[in-house]
Protein backbone atom coordinates (compact mmCIF):
# COMPACT_ATOMS: atom_id res chain seq x y z
CA UNK A 1 0.00 0.00 0.00
CA UNK A 2 2.74 2.13 0.71
CA UNK A 3 5.05 1.33 -2.13
CA UNK A 4 1.57 2.06 -4.45
CA UNK A 5 1.42 5.43 -2.56
CA UNK A 6 -2.11 4.63 -1.26
CA UNK A 7 -0.89 6.26 2.50
CA UNK A 8 -4.90 6.62 3.42
CA UNK A 9 -5.54 3.16 2.69
CA UNK A 10 -2.11 2.07 4.53
CA UNK A 11 -2.48 4.03 7.71
CA UNK A 12 -6.31 3.22 8.12
CA UNK A 13 -4.87 -1.24 7.65
CA UNK A 14 -2.19 -0.27 10.19
CA UNK A 15 -4.68 1.52 12.20
CA UNK A 16 -6.67 -1.48 12.39
CA UNK A 17 -4.28 -4.15 12.98
CA UNK A 18 -2.83 -1.69 15.73
CA UNK A 19 -6.45 -2.12 17.80
CA UNK A 20 -6.46 -5.67 16.70
CA UNK A 21 -3.34 -6.38 18.71
CA UNK A 22 -4.04 -4.02 21.71
CA UNK A 23 -7.49 -6.41 21.90
CA UNK A 24 -5.66 -9.40 21.79
CA UNK A 25 -3.03 -8.29 24.37
CA UNK A 26 -5.80 -7.23 26.93
CA UNK A 27 -7.69 -10.30 26.75
CA UNK A 28 -4.52 -12.81 26.41
CA UNK A 29 -5.09 -14.03 29.71
CA UNK A 30 -8.86 -14.60 29.40
CA UNK A 31 -10.69 -17.64 28.69
CA UNK A 32 -14.01 -15.70 28.05
CA UNK A 33 -15.60 -12.28 27.48
CA UNK A 34 -18.70 -10.60 26.34
CA UNK A 35 -20.24 -11.23 23.21
CA UNK A 36 -19.79 -7.62 22.51
CA UNK A 37 -15.93 -7.55 22.78
CA UNK A 38 -16.54 -11.00 20.74
CA UNK A 39 -18.39 -8.74 18.20
CA UNK A 40 -15.81 -6.26 18.11
CA UNK A 41 -12.96 -8.25 17.72
CA UNK A 42 -14.06 -10.28 14.86
CA UNK A 43 -15.49 -7.27 12.84
CA UNK A 44 -11.70 -5.20 12.89
CA UNK A 45 -10.48 -8.60 11.84
CA UNK A 46 -12.86 -9.15 8.94
CA UNK A 47 -12.43 -5.40 8.29
CA UNK A 48 -8.27 -6.00 7.63
CA UNK A 49 -8.95 -9.13 5.89
CA UNK A 50 -11.25 -6.85 3.53
CA UNK A 51 -8.77 -4.46 2.61
CA UNK A 52 -5.98 -7.47 2.40
CA UNK A 53 -8.39 -8.99 -0.29
CA UNK A 54 -9.04 -6.06 -2.09
CA UNK A 55 -12.45 -6.10 -1.13
CA UNK A 56 -13.39 -10.02 -2.68
CA UNK A 57 -16.06 -10.20 -0.12
CA UNK A 58 -18.47 -8.65 1.97
CA UNK A 59 -20.10 -9.49 5.22
CA UNK A 60 -23.20 -9.28 7.11
CA UNK A 61 -23.44 -9.96 11.13
CA UNK A 62 -27.27 -9.94 12.87
CA UNK A 63 -27.07 -10.42 16.40
CA UNK A 64 -30.90 -10.37 17.16
CA UNK A 65 -31.87 -7.80 20.06
CA UNK A 66 -32.96 -10.57 22.29
CA UNK A 67 -29.26 -11.97 22.19
CA UNK A 68 -27.43 -10.25 25.95
CA UNK A 69 -24.66 -8.16 24.17
CA UNK A 70 -22.24 -8.51 27.70
CA UNK A 71 -23.33 -12.59 27.81
CA UNK A 72 -19.48 -14.43 28.71
CA UNK A 73 -18.77 -16.69 25.81
CA UNK A 74 -15.60 -18.50 25.17
CA UNK A 75 -12.43 -16.39 23.85
CA UNK A 76 -12.52 -16.19 19.95
CA UNK A 77 -15.11 -18.81 19.64
CA UNK A 78 -16.43 -17.08 16.74
CA UNK A 79 -13.31 -15.61 15.34
CA UNK A 80 -11.83 -19.22 14.65
CA UNK A 81 -14.46 -19.87 12.68
CA UNK A 82 -14.53 -16.52 10.88
CA UNK A 83 -10.94 -16.46 9.95
CA UNK A 84 -11.24 -20.11 8.65
CA UNK A 85 -14.30 -19.21 6.59
CA UNK A 86 -11.89 -16.27 5.06
CA UNK A 87 -8.41 -18.03 5.39
CA UNK A 88 -9.95 -21.11 3.42
CA UNK A 89 -12.84 -20.14 1.25
CA UNK A 90 -13.93 -16.28 0.63
CA UNK A 91 -9.72 -15.68 -0.06
CA UNK A 92 -10.43 -17.57 -3.26
CA UNK A 93 -13.19 -15.79 -4.67
CA UNK A 94 -12.87 -13.50 -7.52
CA UNK A 95 -15.64 -11.13 -6.20
CA UNK A 96 -19.15 -11.43 -4.48
CA UNK A 97 -17.97 -13.46 -1.51
CA UNK A 98 -20.09 -12.82 1.35
CA UNK A 99 -19.25 -13.99 5.04
CA UNK A 100 -22.87 -13.73 7.52
CA UNK A 101 -23.06 -14.34 10.85
CA UNK A 102 -25.72 -14.44 12.87
CA UNK A 103 -27.04 -14.60 16.69
CA UNK A 104 -30.46 -14.86 18.47
CA UNK A 105 -31.37 -16.42 21.84
CA UNK A 106 -33.54 -19.69 22.24
CA UNK A 107 -35.28 -20.67 25.01
CA UNK A 108 -32.75 -22.53 26.82
CA UNK A 109 -29.61 -21.54 24.54
CA UNK A 110 -27.81 -19.09 22.47
CA UNK A 111 -27.38 -19.92 18.51
CA UNK A 112 -24.56 -18.63 16.68
CA UNK A 113 -24.71 -19.53 13.01
CA UNK A 114 -21.25 -18.56 10.90
CA UNK A 115 -21.93 -18.64 6.77
CA UNK A 116 -19.76 -18.63 4.07
CA UNK A 117 -20.35 -18.83 -0.17
CA UNK A 118 -16.46 -20.30 -0.47
CA UNK A 119 -15.45 -23.05 -1.62
CA UNK A 120 -17.01 -25.88 1.28
CA UNK A 121 -15.10 -27.67 3.28
CA UNK A 122 -11.69 -28.99 1.90
CA UNK A 123 -9.79 -31.78 4.10
CA UNK A 124 -6.41 -31.24 2.73
CA UNK A 125 -6.66 -27.46 2.93
CA UNK A 126 -5.26 -28.42 7.06
CA UNK A 127 -1.92 -30.18 5.40
CA UNK A 128 -0.90 -26.85 3.82
CA UNK A 129 2.30 -24.28 4.92
CA UNK A 130 0.19 -21.47 6.22
CA UNK A 131 -2.23 -23.87 8.21
CA UNK A 132 -1.26 -25.63 11.70
CA UNK A 133 -4.32 -27.29 11.14
CA UNK A 134 -5.20 -27.20 14.86
CA UNK A 135 -7.65 -24.47 15.65
CA UNK A 136 -10.66 -26.65 15.29
CA UNK A 137 -8.94 -28.88 18.04
CA UNK A 138 -7.84 -25.93 20.09
CA UNK A 139 -11.53 -24.32 20.00
CA UNK A 140 -12.96 -28.09 20.76
CA UNK A 141 -10.36 -27.79 24.23
CA UNK A 142 -11.64 -24.31 25.01
CA UNK A 143 -15.34 -25.87 24.85
CA UNK A 144 -14.72 -28.36 27.37
CA UNK A 145 -12.82 -25.99 29.42
CA UNK A 146 -15.44 -23.44 29.19
CA UNK A 147 -17.98 -26.30 29.77
CA UNK A 148 -16.05 -27.55 33.04
CA UNK A 149 -15.82 -23.70 34.42
CA UNK A 150 -18.87 -22.54 33.86
CA UNK A 151 -21.25 -25.80 33.71
CA UNK A 152 -22.87 -24.27 30.31
CA UNK A 153 -22.95 -26.48 27.37
CA UNK A 154 -21.39 -25.88 23.99
CA UNK A 155 -22.02 -28.11 20.76
CA UNK A 156 -21.24 -26.98 17.09
CA UNK A 157 -21.08 -28.23 13.68
CA UNK A 158 -19.74 -27.49 10.22
CA UNK A 159 -20.97 -28.41 6.98
CA UNK A 160 -20.94 -27.75 3.79
CA UNK A 161 -23.47 -25.70 1.76
CA UNK A 162 -24.71 -27.14 -0.92
CA UNK A 163 -26.32 -26.45 -4.49
CA UNK A 164 -29.12 -27.62 -5.99
CA UNK A 165 -26.76 -29.23 -8.06
CA UNK A 166 -24.93 -31.18 -4.76
CA UNK A 167 -22.29 -29.20 -5.68
CA UNK A 168 -20.43 -27.20 -2.31
CA UNK A 169 -20.86 -23.60 -2.24
CA UNK A 170 -20.12 -22.76 0.94
CA UNK A 171 -19.56 -23.75 4.46
CA UNK A 172 -21.77 -23.36 7.62
CA UNK A 173 -20.79 -23.30 11.26
CA UNK A 174 -23.77 -23.55 14.40
CA UNK A 175 -22.43 -23.30 17.53
CA UNK A 176 -25.49 -23.72 20.34
CA UNK A 177 -24.30 -22.04 23.65
CA UNK A 178 -26.77 -23.14 26.70
CA UNK A 179 -27.94 -20.34 28.99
Amino acid sequence: MMLSEDKLEADRFICKFSELMRKTLHHSDKITYTLKDEIEYIENFIQLQKIRYCNRFDYLIDINANVKENMLVPKHFLYTYVENSIKHGLSKKNRDGLLKIYAYSKKNSTLFTIEDNGSGINKSEVMKPNSTGNGLVIMQHIFNLYSRITGKKISHSITDILDNESKKCGVKVEIILSN
